[in-house]
């Protein structure tokens, strides 16, 4: 029997909990993959394709955002068609009594966006931030950052002039411990009328202090800034005259599928409260309709001449066909119709949504509690290839960081700070894993380097400390902090700055591309140094047997990281499964480079070899029954840098 057979204690006693354990974790591990597929596939299925665009295949719909991906094509579009009809618009909502507390002269709401910035008048203005009179205001405006990059500030003092400045914040779904409530503690704030809109509202609504009343939209002033989806018909239409009623009747069935949750009650708690809230708000622009004056906008914003019709829309409103309706409505007459933004969607105080991702998260944190359950109840803290990885083992604590700050729970709780934090323990986990590795090669090559040093004495004491674990430990924690500050503080400087998510993507994506890269470059670089040792033993023996602590291991299994991150961007912008079980395969992964590898091989050992009997040998046999000498030559062999040292250990 080998000496760390004899260290670890007679297999024989322990074998059949490990056999047992080790088929449970295989069962665990195939019951939770099958379970993702099921959960997943149940929560989204298949949705059925939009029978009206494949009807009327003469009408194209364009939506606002879509052109930032491809402006070219999306303006070649826009010069050979022409709108008919425009479905939803882009909303510039102001905060009436913020506006009218800073501009005293401003006593009732402006009817346009342009009567609105003429008022705005650095001589009148009452605001504090002001150092003197002539300095323009600045208006604190939140958004997504794809309306940002489309209603910038240039664009913005081009279409409404006036001397005041914009300072933007990045809207979030929820008030945030440091931002604060972006879509309440600003001046205005860009949004459509989409029931997502309304969900956002909800979840950001706070109580007025000097009145004690909700938020709600009567507080605000609506206006529409842009169309953000518009139906188009080519202008060259040879068959006009035979389809003219199938584009009617497109614009009818259009226009009925936002009527219909008009006449649902107004029920709190259910889900179809937002759907009723967009559609009270779109009637109080009359649908489709649309004006010249929206036309010209969006024709500045892609620089193109917007070519209209309204001749089908007139058909449409004197049809009849849409029995009660009228299209003589108001924003500020449907506004009281719109649910009060303490009538929350869900039968809860807070509504939290469980999305594709919540799913990956939870699962992927499941799994590592199993990781944990099995090391600390088979002792596999104890084995000697755990003990030398020091604090590596550990690291997936921070995997259950990870995949909880990307649950809509942690938004709840703070989303600028659970954002950074995915990254960061991302950057602690690489930064531990190279220094733990580095600390292996030096250990393996202790003796070369003993051996080869002029002055031993010197020399001696500090490669004792190098190679203690409290050093290992240090190098790990100091590696984990440089790591982090040199990457997140870059990035993270301004929370506010609406980039900074961008930013913390591209910075993980980089970051595991990096580590990826440099553990494949080491696994080849190891390879071609023991070619010889390949070629004679074999890979299967390379691999395991003359690699005790497994770190070949876990440098292939960290190219499964790079695959499995490759299909998880590749699918994230596609509704359904695949990127959810990239999530969790990603996650999976992290366990077994911080120690599920050596679990799982450890185990099977034991399970492998469980009627092996011990061989009893003379030294064996001394080192199992005289704790004297055990002890003796234990303390030998930590002391002292020789060759027994690493045989021993």
């Amino acid at each position: 029997m080998s000496w760390l057979q004899i260290i670890h204690g007679d297999r024989d006693r322990c074998c059949q909990t490990h056999s047992k354990t080790f088929y449970l974790l295989l069962t665990a591990l195939l019951f939770l993959s099958m379970e993702i597929t099921v959960i997943h596939s149940q929560r989204f299925q298949p949705q059925s394709p939009n029978t009206l665009l494949q009807t009327f295949s003469n009408v194209k719909t364009l939506n606002l955002l879509s052109i930032l991906s491809d402006p070219k094509s999306s303006q070649e579009i826009l010069k050979t068609s022409r709108v008919i009809g425009v479905s939803e618009y882009v909303f510039l909502f102001v905060w009436r009594n913020k506006f009218m507390q800073r501009f005293k002269h401003i006593v009732q709401k402006p009817e346009t966006l342009n009567d609105l910035f003429d008022k705005i008048s650095p001589m009148m203005t009452n605001d504090s931030s002001s150092n003197s009179s002539s300095s323009p205001p600045i208006l604190a405006i939140s958004s997504d950052s794809s309306y940002f990059r489309i209603f910038n500030e240039p664009f913005m003092k081009s279409q409404f002039p006036g001397n005041y400045n914009i300072k933007t914040k990045a809207i979030s779904s929820n008030r945030d411990c440091l931002t604060g409530n972006t879509m309440v503690d600003v001046d205005a704030f860009i949004q459509t009328s989409s029931p997502s809109v309304f969900k956002r509202f909800k979840d950001n609504a706070e109580i007025i202090d000097h009145t004690g009343q909700w938020t709600s939209l009567q507080d605000l002033w609506i206006y529409p800034l842009s169309p953000r989806i518009v139906f188009l018909l080519p202008i060259v239409n040879p068959m006009e005259s035979w389809n003219e009623t199938l584009v009617v009747s497109f614009l009818q069935n259009a226009i009925q599928n936002q009527t219909k949750y008009l006449n649902i009650p107004q029920e709190c708690g259910n889900e179809n409260i937002l759907n009723r809230d967009s559609a009270w708000m779109k009637y109080g622009f009359s649908f489709l309709n649309f004006t010249p004056y929206d036309m010209d906008v969006f024709g500045k914003l892609w620089n193109v001449s917007i070519l209209y019709d309204q001749k089908y829309l007139s058909q449409v409103f004197q049809s009849g066909e849409l029995g009660s309706v009228t299209f003589n409505q108001t924003i500020d007459s449907v506004l009281s119709m719109i649910s009060a933004s303490n009538c929350n969607y869900c039968p809860y105080s807070i509504c939290i949504d469980l999305d594709e991702q919540d799913y990956a998260s939870y699962i992927a944190i499941g799994i590592t509690i199993l990781y944990y359950i099995i090391f600390f109840s088979t002792g596999m803290f104890k084995n000697y290839a755990m003990k030398r990885r020091l604090i590596l083992p550990y690291l997936p604590i921070f995997g259950i960081l990870r995949n909880w700050s990307n649950t809509s729970l942690s938004q709840r709780v703070c989303f600028s700070l659970f954002r950074i934090v995915p990254l960061g323990s991302v950057l602690v986990v690489v930064a531990v894993y190279f220094a733990t590795t580095i600390r292996f090669f030096y250990l393996r090559n202790l003796y070369t380097f003993m051996t080869k040093t002029t002055s031993r004495d010197s020399w001696t004491k500090v490669h004792r400390v190098m190679g203690s674990a409290l050093a290992g430990i240090l190098l790990s924690v100091l590696a984990a902090l440089v790591f982090n500050i040199v990457v997140l503080i870059p990035i993270s400087s301004s929370l506010v700055v609406m980039e900074i998510y961008q930013g913390i993507n591209y910075t993980g994506v980089a970051v595991v591309i990096l580590a990826v890269l440099m553990s494949t470059g080491t696994f080849i670089v190891d390879a071609i140094l023991n070619r010889t040792n390949i070629k004679r033993f074999g890979i299967y023996k390379f691999l395991l047997f003359d690699d005790p602590f497994y770190l070949r291991i876990d440098l292939i299994c960290t190219v499964l990281i790079l695959l499995f991150l490759i299909i998880y961007i590749i699918t994230s912008t596609i509704v359904g499964v695949v990127y959810a079980v990239m999530d969790v395969f990603i996650s999976i992964c992290i366990i077994q480079v911080c120690g599920g590898n050596v679990m799982l091989l450890e185990l099977a050992k034991h399970v492998l070899f469980k009627k092996r009997k011990a061989e009893n040998g003379e030294l064996e046999h001394l080192m199992r029954h005289n704790k004297e000498f055990y002890a003796l030559i234990s303390e030998y062999s930590a002391k002292e840098f020789s060759y027994e040292n690493i045989a021993f250990f």
